[in-house]
C-alpha cells in the first residue's frame, strides 16, 4: 500500500495517470466512484489503482493538494459497503486514512480482478426523474479516465474468460475460398528448409491450417480464424476485415515526423497481403533503402559491402510487430525511415515489462498461434529472444542501443534504430566534464538525451531510464541543484534544458568520459501516421 504523499507527488509531476485517481470527497462518497472502481477492476494487465480521496486541484498552480475528509469513517463506512453490495462481485478494497499536512486523506487501492470474473458491472439510474431506468453498466481504465464498456469490450472479456486468444476467433461469413494458396506454399517452402520430414507438409491445405490452429472444422466445414486470415489471407479478406492492417514504409528527407511538408520530402508504400507473401517485399524496401557500408577483410582480396544497420536486426523488429501487434486496434504498423534513424511504430503496448526488455525468456505472446506459425519457420526463434537479439545485433555493428518506448495509455509499443556509430569524439569531449560530479549512469543518459535533443521532461526521461516517475523527479531535481540543467514551466508541463555552462563545455573539465558507451538515448516519440499518403 503506497502513502498518500508519494501518490500526490506522482500525480503532481504527470498530472494525469492511469493508476491514481484523485476526488474530491469531504461529507458523501457519491457515484462516480463506481466508475473508477469497476475501471480499475476490469483493465487487463494494469494490476489495479489507486483512488485517493480528499484532495483538490488548485487552479492557480494546477497541482494536487490535501483538503481533507470530514467524516473519514463514514467514508470508508460507505466505501466497504458499496463494494460488498453494488458490483456483481464482492470487491476487497484495501483502505488507509492518514494525516497530511493537517488533513484527513484515504487512500484505496483497488485490485484487478481475475479474468473469469470480468467485467465487473453495476448498476447505474439513467434518464430523468419521471423516465428513470436502471441500466448495468462496466468500466475501463483507458489512459486516466474511465470509459463505459463498448461491445467490443465486453467480447475481449468473454474471450479473457474462456482464455481463448483473440487470433483463434472466428469470422463471419468466411471459407478457405478467403485463404491465398501463395501464402500457403510459401509456408511448406519455409516449413521445409526448416524440418523436411514435418508430418504436417504431407497434409492438403484444409487439414494443414487445422492442425496450424488456422482454421477450425464445424460440421465438415472448415473456417479459417483471424490468424489464418492474417498469415494466409487473400487481399480481399484482408480488406474487408482489416482494412487498416496494414504495414505502411514511409521514407522521409526530413528529421522529424512533424516536418512531411510536400510529397518531395517523402513518399509511402503500402502492404496489405498476407504475412507470408508480404514479408520478403517489406524486408525488400527496407533493406534497399538503407545505406551500405564498405568492409575491408584482411584474409579476402576483394571489398565486401553491408547494411549500416544489419538485416537480422530488422527481420526481428518487423516479425515482432506482426507477432505481438493488437489486432483489434485500427490502424496500421508503421516504419518511417529517417535520415539518421528508423522507427517501428505498432499497435499493442509490450505484455512484458519495460525492466526486463534485456532479458532472454519471460515471453507473453498477444497471438500466441500467430507466433506458433511463425517460429515453425524460423521468422521467429525462442520465446523471449526477439528484443535481446535486437540489442546484440546493433551492438556488434557498433551502433547506439535501440530505443524502445512502451506506452499503456495509448496501447502502442515503438522502436528506433539509430543509424549513427558510438564513436562520438565531440560527444566524448562534453561529458568529460562531468567527471568529477560522480554522476550516475541514468543521470548521464539524460543528459546525453538533453544535449542532443535540446530538452527532457520527466516523461522523456522514463523513456531513456526506465525508470518510474518519482526517481526521474528526483534525477531532475539533483541536476537542476547541481546547476547543470535549467528548468522551464512549472507543474506537468515542467522541462529542462541544459545551462549555458555546460552546454557550452565551459564546466569542470576531465580528461575522459564516464559515461558507459552502451547508453539508450531517445530521438522524438512519434505518433501513429494513419492514412499518411
Amino acid at each position: 500500500m503506497r502513502e498518500p504523499e508519494d501518490l500526490l507527488d506522482e500525480l503532481n509531476t504527470v498530472d494525469e495517470h492511469q493508476q491514481i485517481e484523485a476526488k474530491t470527497v469531504s461529507d458523501n462518497l457519491g457515484e462516480s466512484i463506481l466508475g473508477t472502481i469497476s475501471a480499475f477492476s476490469n483493465e487487463p494487465d494494469l494490476d489495479g489503482g489507486y483512488i485517493i480521496l480528499g484532495v483538490a486541484r488548485d487552479s492557480k498552480t494546477n497541482k494536487y493538494h490535501p483538503a481533507g475528509v470530514n467524516n473519514p469513517d463514514k467514508i470508508q463506512t460507505e466505501l466497504v459497503s458499496a463494494c460488498a453490495n453494488r458490483f456483481s462481485i464482492n470487491i476487497r478494497p484495501e483502505i488507509t486514512a492518514k494525516d497530511v499536512n493537517g488533513k484527513t486523506v484515504i487512500v484505496v487501492y483497488i485490485r484487478e480482478v481475475s479474468p473469469s470474473l470480468k467485467p465487473v458491472t453495476f448498476e447505474r439510474k439513467t434518464g430523468g426523474k419521471t423516465h428513470q431506468k436502471i441500466r448495468t453498466v462496466a468500466y475501463r481504465r483507458i489512459g486516466s479516465s474511465d470509459v463505459l464498456c463498448t461491445r467490443e469490450d465486453y467480447d475481449e472479456f468473454v474471450s479473457l474468460k474462456q482464455n481463448r486468444p483473440y487470433d483463434e476467433t472466428l469470422l463471419p461469413g468466411v471459407s478457405l475460398s478467403d485463404i491465398n494458396p501463395g501464402a500457403i506454399a510459401e509456408y511448406r517452402r519455409l516449413r521445409k528448409e526448416y524440418d523436411p520430414s514435418a508430418s504436417e507438409l504431407a497434409f492438403p491445405d484444409s487439414d494443414l491450417l487445422v492442425s496450424l490452429h488456422c482454421a477450425e472444422r464445424k460440421d465438415d466445414v472448415v473456417i479459417p480464424t483471424i490468424a489464418g486470415h492474417i498469415l494466409f489471407g487473400t487481399n480481399s479478406v484482408l480488406r474487408r476485415f482489416f482494412h487498416l492492417t496494414r504495414i505502411d514504409y514511409i521514407r522521409t528527407k526530413t528529421r522529424q515526423h512533424r516536418e512531411f511538408s510536400d510529397e518531395d520530402s517523402y513518399y509511402t508504400l503500402e502492404f496489405r497481403e498476407a504475412v507470408f507473401t508480404m514479408f520478403p517485399k517489406v524486408e525488400a524496401a527496407i533493406m534497399g533503402n538503407i545505406e551500405r557500408e564498405m568492409i575491408f577483410s584482411p584474409d579476402k582480396l576483394t571489398r565486401e559491402e553491408r547494411p549500416v544497420i544489419p538485416y537480422k536486426a530488422v527481420r526481428e523488429a518487423l516479425v515482432n510487430a506482426v507477432m505481438h501487434r493488437d489486432y483489434r486496434q485500427n490502424g496500421p504498423t508503421t516504419i518511417i525511415q529517417y535520415p539518421d534513424r528508423i522507427e517501428f511504430f505498432n499497435h499493442g503496448h509490450s505484455l512484458k515489462p519495460v525492466g526486463t526488455y534485456g532479458e532472454y525468456g519471460n515471453s507473453k505472446t498477444r497471438n500466441p498461434e500467430i507466433a506458433a506459425v511463425l517460429h515453425e519457420t524460423q521468422y521467429a526463434e525462442n520465446k523471449g529472444t526477439g528484443i535481446p537479439k535486437i540489442w546484440n545485433y546493433l551492438k556488434k555493428a557498433n551502433l547506439e542501443e535501440p530505443h524502445f518506448v512502451s506506452d499503456k495509455d495509448t496501447n502502442t509499443f515503438s522502436v528506433t534504430f539509430y543509424l549513427h556509430q558510438l564513436e562520438d569524439d565531440e560527444e566524448k569531449r562534453w561529458l568529460s566534464q562531468f567527471t568529477s560530479l560522480d554522476l550516475t549512469p541514468e543521470e548521464l543518459r539524460i543528459l546525453v538525451f538533453a544535449h542532443k535533443n535540446r530538452t527532457v521532461s520527466n516523461e522523456l526521461g522514463r523513456d531513456v531510464t526506465g525508470l518510474d516517475t518519482i526517481h526521474v523527479s528526483r534525477l531532475l531535481t539533483g541536476l537542476r541543484k547541481k546547476g547543470i540543467l535549467v528548468s522551464h514551466s512549472a507543474g506537468p508541463k515542467t522541462h529542462y534544458s541544459i545551462s549555458d555552462e555546460w552546454i557550452q563545455g565551459s564546466g569542470r573539465s576531465q580528461d575522459r568520459s564516464p559515461l558507459d558507451p552502451m547508453i539508450n538515448p531517445l530521438d522524438t516519440k512519434m505518433s501513429d501516421s494513419g492514412e499518411a499518403a
